[in-house]
Parts: C-alpha cells; structure tokens; sequence
C-alpha cells in the first residue's frame, strides 16, 4: 500500500492492522471503525478522511498531513465507570475524578486509580466473586470496595 492513491475509498471497518501506508494519498477515505493497529501512516495525506471510531493504537503518524482531530476516549474531568476484563469476568470500575488518565489514539483508557465496585459476568450478571487477579500481572488484585492504584 505504500504510495498508493486511495483516496475517496471506503475502508469502513476493515482489518489493515501492521499496513505500510507510508507516502499514500488516504484524502476523503472513509477508515470509520477500521483497525489500524501498529500501521504505517508516516507522510501519509489525510485531508478530509474519516477516522471515527477508528483503532489507532501505536500508529506511525510522523509527517502525515491534515491529521483529523481525535478525541479521548477518556472523559477529561469528573469521576466515570469503567470496565475491565480479568479473567472471562469484567470488573467494574469508579475511576474518581483526580485520576490521572490517557487515551492516547486509541479506545481504551487508561487511568492510575480507580474503586472496584463488582465483578461481573461478561453478561452482566453478578459473579460471585469479590477479588479477581489482573490478566497481565497475577500480584495485582482487584478486591471489590477497595481502591486499586498502579
């Protein structure tokens, strides 16, 4: 894909993860939704493309032209919920209004402390449970009413 012209395209939702754009003509493409995960958009035209709800996540953007705005994810001021997966639970979080938090391009937000309200099923339902260990590091315990910090 590198140089290629594919403006006025529609990639809505398509799959382009690890993609070498680098030097394309992306002007009025519609990349709504698509994941564009660890690609290449260096000195790429963006002029009028769409990216909403694009996955964004460590993407080369260096050089790229007419770089639309990208909101967080993350809701800049005020206490929110957030969730995250541990497990095959969710765990329901009260991110408190002084967290630090980051979105970067991508959807997730990421926070330095948050309250565990509950442990979920992914179907909503109440698991049971009152303390479930992080997929990435099994020392970090979320325990239910207890704040959790990194």
């Amino acid at each position: 894909m590198c140089c290629a012209n594919l403006s006025d395209t529609t990639l809505t939702g398509a799959h382009l993860i690890c993609t070498n754009f680098s030097d394309a003509n992306l002007s009025g493409a519609n990349l709504s939704y698509a994941n564009l995960s660890y690609a290449c958009l260096r000195d790429v035209d963006l002029n009028d493309a769409i990216l909403n709800g694009a996955i964004l996540n460590n993407v080369d953007l260096n050089g790229a032209k007419s770089v639309p705005y990208i909101p967080y994810s993350c809701p800049n001021f005020g206490a929110f919920i957030g969730f995250k997966k541990a497990g095959n639970k969710i765990v329901v979080l009260e991110i408190p209004e002084d967290a630090k938090r980051l979105s970067s391009t991508g959807r997730k937000c990421r926070c330095n402390k948050a309250k565990v309200l509950r442990i979920e099923n992914v179907d909503g339902t109440d698991s049971g449970l009152n303390e479930i260990c992080s997929n990435y590091d099994e020392q970090f315990i979320y325990k239910v009413g207890e704040a959790v910090s990194v």
